[in-house]
């Protein structure tokens, strides 16, 4: 249906007219269909706007076409029985079938058709109003979709059935049959409350074209089958015989997932590889782990928990994707593995409630004699604790809550309809709620619709009356046992009534149904806590109501396609409806009965079927929010209060996507990324498990992007009817098996049925906690340069950025320009931003040193230290401080002038999820005891804040002693240089694998041979007029100088303490790294760190040397940071057609002279400075503190004195941040697979994942403030004025770089010969750099309280 704002039949037309030129992507689907307004649905032009519906639903309909005859009647109550049987007996089994309506879609056809066969035609009463026939005809299309309707009435399971599995199993308390039918009435005729809701908004999610149900069109595909007539194409399947062949396949096949070979549920073979290793089980485990590589060959465990993935249209399967890939590969390891709240205690993986010793926890010692909560035997007990995942399906669970409200409430904007660019759902809702649809806003399918007699709205108003009367009595009349007040029915209802609609519209156009019981459940918790009963009856009536509301939505959504007529529709719901609440509780309660020790997972057999997975939830989240009550888990009493944050996060989100939308209207795909589906993804686990995630995923892949965008004509024909064929073959041999072979208890017993195979995947990690069943130097860069220069020099991709400032300065101060009218030569442009640069530099150099980091929140805040935290930009995360001094913006990154707008977008991202994310997340939570020490710093410290006496555990050769440092205890990192370390670790493997996706056939290429004319650019055309350096003049060179070097480590060894092989080592990892480094160096402008690597590595082999490991560091490092160093100054030379010996005699020479001045200068500065680097002893506003060396003196201690396995090994704290490297090697793949699978998307060969994760490495000595504001210098410059003053930047902003760091560079110098060498300094708060002095005064007292 069509949407307008405004009541101007003009306006609308000009709209139209606007979006015929420029298009208009729906919400659903990147594909449209036009829609054609004013054609009748007679001449078979008009259809829906939604693609897949205009390819599926029919646009016809017969009127006089019976529907209440007696066959629908039988076969209709026939099926609704049989289904509701169905579900609740296959509910309690370890992999809960659905048997979806299909199933008495298909069953009923040969059915209704022999008894149109057979039935006589007589009519009863003929004449009368009562008059009725046995058989009016052929079996149609209507009475075919109206028994549909009643088995969607038993195709699922009732929510109360949880409440009574609970109390009765579980709890092992008393229920008798009366209270729990007295229960399933009340709460199924409460899902008939459902009724109400579904009247009230069924103009909001019926009527509307855009809220087009995706799941419904599997059944009109396979209602169009059935009862079409089409003739078959020669060598090709009519559409019903193609479903017939897939039913028949699908029948057949499911014998051997469902009896044979059950390991096709989760084909998990990491496990097979490594049976003896928890780790690779937990990873590779499809039903008890996180699933990496896993995949079930299995379509109930495909579509059991999500639906068919045929049905999701392909954004909600990405969004879906996206969100089960961030909360499972990316949350969840992080926060088992980094051991937040003792998560290595328990499963990675689990439902269950637990000790903090990892054994399951006895909940019936808690529970008193009136079935309340016990608070001195918890007290005893101890707290519960809960598994990674289930923490994380909490947390998810709130930010979906939060995200639905803010998405569909306020802000967001969704596209509705090709007469609209874009309507708020806000909008929406208002204009559908002062009126009725009118004629000009109606799809082909309401129309059509208009024929029939609506249901009036006080009927399913007073099925809304009546129903809440009666659950009220109900709660109070068995108070006792259902433990529910009056008022927690009225307030549970609101809850219901409130979120049906937002909710709504998630289910309408993606077909994902966030999960409303954790609200629920969490409210009541808080309200009413102590009782569990109350709890889950709270959750049904809330919870409940709504999701039976959008059922009774969906079919009304199904009659629409389909002409049902309304009135006709709403007998069937409701007589449907309660004849599946007696049927529920009678099975629930015969298996019950039955079947001994039921959902008990410790008594029964472990290949028993009937592990109850959605009751063990149900149950476990009872004791959670009920018995315990969220207070005592999620509150100021409990262990997980941070969760709540994640509403904070839930909420942000959409406005995340909104504010990109605005930002970027051009961009259609944004509209796509529907945040509740999204961070909702994973709302189904447990009981869902990851191999239920992986393989529904891979199918919706396949289905909706390569077989829709590849073969449409096929998708449209057999997509849906595929879907129905798998669901109807496979609940047909699961009932099958179940009375040929499972009533008699025959079973197969080998390890073909073992499932996943990954029995230790439930197993916990942490050390002491026992479960049953568990086990438990600068010349040698010569060298290097020589050698890659064909790589990274003659190419003309690899442009070296920062060699275009000089370049440009180069030109501006050679060329001879004509001045413009008004205006500046390049040459007098670069003189006056000489001028200014070098004049407002004694500003921020000397006179108002605070410009170098405004830290404005510092100075509203003085008192605070989490507010200067947040705020310093020196000595914190930096937020919204900005320097305006270019040596702060540019001193570590370099300039932004000269940065690629990508790589800046890199560097921001990378900095905004580090800064911003990881560090606030890891110091807030405490990982680590973060919390006793600075946020931000380069310190090394004791476990009470303390500064660690590093020259105590150093004995008299200089040597690592091993006894001290026991007595001192273990050496403490801040948070800010653990994260450094860690993204150092990410960096290194990100760079090997970026180099080889992304550049390794052009390296294999140049491997080959060298470059040939018909490579070669114009410049390394130019080039080859000179001689070039022959190779061997580079090799003698590093030759000569690694002999040099090892002569000195060993004639000098106990000064340098570095043996040979060190040296031939760290040359060797130098030459490695030179070339993908320097791939990123001349593309992106920024160099990715290699100091950890080598740190890392001669800890390990050569550990209680710190000299050792600095002397490694810089044969190894810096060989290779100088070798990136002559390249750029070859590109440079190349750029500029100096001949290449010339340049080659000049750095020789060049690095010759640097070196003694180098040294001279550091050895005058240490022997005249009192005090140099020594900030405890150096005046407070003293400039020589040496930022860099004291990094380099605490990565000495961390890696080469103590060593790494003392502080990231085996024995050390900080162990888990090895996993970094994981992820670092990962990312890329990512990015590469991204790219293969959207070879059309350009920017995504922007993604830099060295640059992107790299983008901190720099952290510290560098400090948020010199990123924030190159961030926002980098937008400006390479953003705003390269796209919108292109000719200005073109002339000017090379030349503004070079401009900017001459001018600093002679001020800075000036400053220090005329003020510096005496002493001459300003003491004002104006050079109280930026203010937060008070972050480290407060720290320093909490440590001494710690202390």
């Amino acid at each position: 249906m069509m949407l307008h704002h405004e009541a101007s039949v003009q306006q609308a037309r000009e709209e139209e007219e606007e979006l015929d030129h420029h298009g208009d992507p729906m919400i659903t689907s990147p594909l449209l269909r036009p829609s054609t307004s004013g054609s009748s649905p007679e001449n078979g032009e008009e259809n829906s706007p939604v693609e897949q519906v205009a390819l599926t639903v029919p646009v016809s309909d017969e009127p006089e076409t019976p529907v209440l005859t007696f066959r629908m009647w039988v076969l209709g109550t026939a099926s609704c029985a049989v289904l509701s049987f169905l579900n609740q007996f296959f509910w309690y089994r370890k992999e809960p079938l659905t048997i979806t309506a299909i199933s008495a879609q298909i069953a009923v056809v040969p059915l209704g058709r022999l008894m149109a066969a057979t039935l006589p035609e007589h009519a009863f009463f003929r004449g009368r109003p009562w008059e009725f026939t046995l058989n009016p005809g052929p079996f149609n299309v209507k009475e075919h979709v109206l028994i549909t309707i009643f088995a969607n009435s038993g195709a699922g399971t009732v929510y109360a059935i949880h409440v009574i599995t609970g109390v009765r199993v579980f709890y092992g308390k008393t229920l008798s049959f009366f209270i729990s039918l007295l229960v399933v009435l009340t709460t199924q005729y409460h899902q008939m409350l459902g009724f109400g809701w579904a009247g009230i908004f069924r103009r909001y999610l019926v009527e509307p074209a855009s809220m087009w149900w995706p799941s419904n069109l599997v059944q009109v595909s396979l209602f169009s089958a059935l009862h079409e007539k089409e003739a078959r194409r020669k060598g090709g399947l009519t559409r019903n015989q193609f479903f017939l062949v897939a039913f028949v396949c699908s029948f057949a096949y499911y014998i051997f997932p469902g009896y044979l070979f059950q390991m096709l549920t989760s084909l998990s073979w990491i496990c097979w590889v490594f049976p003896s290793s928890v780790l690779a089980q937990q990873l590779g485990s499809g039903l008890r782990g996180l699933g990496v590589g896993a995949i079930g060959l299995d379509w109930s465990s495909i579509s059991s928990y999500l639906g068919s993935p045929l049905a999701s249209p392909w954004f909600a399967t990405v969004n879906v994707g996206v969100g089960f890939f961030i909360v499972m590969y990316i949350i969840t390891p992080i926060a088992y593995w980094f051991n937040f709240y003792k998560a290595q205690n328990f499963p990675i993986f689990s439902d269950g409630l637990f000790t903090s010793t990892g054994q399951k926890y006895n909940v019936s010692s808690i529970v008193d004699s009136h079935f309340h909560f016990d608070t001195k035997a918890y007290e005893k007990n101890g707290p519960l604790y809960l598994s990674t995942s289930l923490l994380v399906t909490y947390g998810v669970g709130f930010a979906t809550l939060a995200a639905t409200i803010i998405r569909h409430s306020t802000v967001y904007n969704i596209k509705i309809m090709r007469l609209r660019t874009m309507i708020l759902v806000s909008s929406e809702i208002w204009l559908l709620s002062k009126s009725a649809f009118q004629e000009k806003r109606m799809d082909i399918h309401t129309k059509l619709m208009r024929r029939y007699k609506q249901v009036p709205e006080w009927w399913f108003i007073c099925i809304l009356i009546a129903n809440i009367g009666t659950t009220i009595f109900a709660c109070e009349y068995y108070n006792e046992e259902l433990q529910l007040p009056w008022w927690g029915v009225l307030f549970a209802c609101s809850i219901a009534f409130f979120f049906t609609l937002p909710i709504g519209i998630i289910k309408a156009t993606t077909n994902q149904t966030p999960g409303l019981n954790v609200i629920t459940e969490y409210i009541i918790g808080y309200l009413y806590p102590g009782r569990p009963v109350a709890n889950m009856c709270f959750k049904v009536y809330g919870y409940i109501s709504m999701k039976q509301a959008l059922a009774f939505l969906e079919d009304f959504k199904l009659g629409h396609y389909m002409k049902i007529p309304p009135r006709t529709m709403f007998m069937a719901q409701v007589v449907g409806t309660s004849i599946a609440a007696f049927v529920y509780i009678g099975t629930a309660w015969w298996l019950m009965e039955t079947i001994p020790n039921i959902c008990n997972t410790e008594l029964l057999p472990s290949d028993s079927p009937w592990t109850c997975p959605g009751d063990h939830v149900f149950y476990d989240a009872s004791v959670t929010w009920g018995l315990i009550s969220p207070r005592r888990i999620f509150g100021d009493l409990g262990t997980y209060s941070a969760l709540n944050w994640f509403f904070l996060c839930g909420a942000i989100a959409p406005l995340l996507v909104w504010f990109a939308h605005k930002t970027f209207p051009g961009q259609n795909w944004i509209l796509l990324i529907k945040t509740p589906v999204l961070i909702g993804a994973t709302f189904q686990m447990p009981p869902a498990t990851a191999v239920n995630y992986t393989t529904w995923i891979l199918v919706g892949f396949l289905s909706g992007y390569v077989v829709y965008r590849y073969r449409r004509d096929w998708w449209e024909r057999h997509n849906y009817l595929l879907s129905g064929a798998l669901d109807a073959g496979l609940a047909f041999m699961a009932v099958l098996i179940y009375l040929c072979l499972g009533l008699e208890d025959i079973s197969l017993n080998w390890w073909g049925n073992d499932l996943d195979g990954c029995p230790l995947a439930s197993c916990p990690t942490a050390k002491g906690i026992v479960v049953k069943g568990c086990a438990y130097h600068q010349m040698l860069g010569f060298g290097w340069a020589g050698i890659f220069r064909r790589y990274l020099v003659e190419p003309a991709s690899m442009w070296w950025p920062s060699n275009l400032v000089q370049v440009s300065l180069f030109s501006a101060l050679h060329e001879k320009e004509a001045r413009r009218k008004g205006g500046l030569t390049r040459n007098q442009f670069f003189l006056v931003a000489f001028v200014c640069s070098f004049a407002y530099y004694i500003f921020p150099g000397y006179l108002f040193q605070m410009l170098t980091s405004l830290s404005w929140i510092c100075w509203v805040f003085p008192s605070s230290v989490l507010a200067q935290q947040l705020g310093s930009g020196l000595r914190g995360l930096g937020v919204g401080a900005i320097g305006l001094d270019w040596s702060s913006i540019s001193s570590y990154l370099g300039s932004p002038l000269a940065s690629p707008w990508f790589a800046t977008v890199n560097v921001g991202v990378g900095f905004f999820i580090v800064m911003y994310i990881i560090t606030p997340i890891a110091y807030w939570f405490n990982f680590y005891k973060a919390q006793n020490f600075p946020i931000f710093s380069d310190g090394l410290f004791t476990s009470t804040g303390q500064k660690y006496n590093v020259s105590s555990i150093v004995d008299s050769h200089f040597h690592f002693d091993t006894k001290a440092y026991e007595k001192n205890g273990p050496l403490y990192l801040s948070t800010s240089l653990l994260v450094t370390y860690g993204v150092g670790f990410a960096t290194l493997a990100a760079t090997i694998v970026h180099a080889l996706l992304f550049h390794g056939s052009e390296i294999w290429l140049l491997s080959k041979s060298a470059f040939q004319e018909k490579r070669m650019d114009i410049h390394t055309k130019l080039m080859r007029r000179y001689k070039q350096v022959p190779e061997w003049w580079f090799i003698c060179i590093l030759i000569a100088n690694i002999g040099t070097t090892i002569f000195a480590c060993e004639y000098y060894n106990e000064e340098l303490q570095l043996p040979w092989w060190g040296v031939l080592f760290a040359c060797s990892i130098a030459f490695f790294f030179t070339l993908p480094i320097g791939i990123i160096k001349a593309t992106t402008n920024q160099t990715p760190g290699l100091n950890v690597i080598t740190e890392y590595i001669i800890g390990y082999l050569y550990p209680g040397r710190p000299v050792a490991n600095m002397c490694f560091k810089v044969y190894g490092y810096i060989s290779m940071k100088q070798a990136l160093a002559f390249l750029e100054d070859f590109k440079l030379g190349h750029y500029m057609k100096i001949p290449p010996r010339t340049m080659f005699m000049a750095q020789v020479v060049g690095t010759s002279i640097a070196a003694f001045v180098y040294i001279g200068t550091a050895w005058w500065l240490m022997e005249t400075i009192p005090n140099i680097c020594n900030t405890e002893l150096l005046p407070s506003d003293s400039p020589w503190t040496c930022p860099g060396d004291h990094v380099f003196y605490d990565a000495s201690v961390t890696w080469g004195l103590i060593s790494p396995r003392r502080i990231f090994g085996d024995l050390g704290t900080y162990s888990a941040l090895n996993w970094f490297f994981l992820c670092g090697a990962i990312a890329p793949l990512l990015v590469w697979f991204a790219h293969k699978t959207f070879p059309g998307q350009n920017w995504i060969l922007l993604i830099k994942t060295p640059v992107l994760i790299g983008a901190t490495f720099q952290m510290p000595p560098a400090t948020a403030v010199n990123y924030t504001t190159w961030i926002l210098v980098g937008f400006l410059s390479g953003y705003v004025v390269y796209r919108y003053r292109r000719d200005w930047w073109e002339r000017h902003n090379y030349l503004l770089s070079g401009a900017l760091d001459a001018g600093l560079a002679f001020m800075a110098v000036l400053i220090y010969l005329c003020l510096g060498l005496e002493d001459i300094s300003l003491n004002w708060w104006g050079n109280d750099l930026d203010g937060c002095s008070n972050v480290v005064f407060l720290l320093k007292m909490k440590s001494k309280r710690l202390s």
